[in-house]
């Protein structure tokens, strides 16, 4: 009988995730400061995450806008509606109408 396997993929996913969360807490920290109680409570977040992470960490450094908004819609969960496009460039904002043709 073989034994389970683990499943590499997942668990690099989920590290990408635990990329995200130090992210984010990193900009809690920014904003609470870590004298405050919740400051170090996301100090002791941030270590313990950390340690699970290990070395990974610095790798999402390099994630563009693109990659970064995907894994968030990732995390969100299968059923989170997509969040809507923005105008394409160019566009008018909305409620200003139709642009004048060119030249006018």
């Amino acid at each position: 009988m073989m034994s389970p396997q683990k499943n590499e993929g997942a668990e690099a996913h989920a590290k990408t995730k635990l990329m995200l969360v130090l992210k984010a807490l990193e900009s809690v920290l920014t904003d609470v400061g870590s004298s405050s109680e919740m400051g170090k409570a996301t100090l002791k977040a941030i270590s313990s995450i950390s340690k699970i992470v290990g070395k990974d960490v610095d790798t999402s450094e390099g994630l563009t806008a693109a990659e970064t908004m995907m894994m968030v819609q990732a995390a969100a969960g299968p059923g989170a509606p997509p969040k809507p496009a923005g105008p394409p460039p160019g566009a008018a904002p909305p409620g200003a109408g139709a642009a004048p043709p060119p030249g006018a």
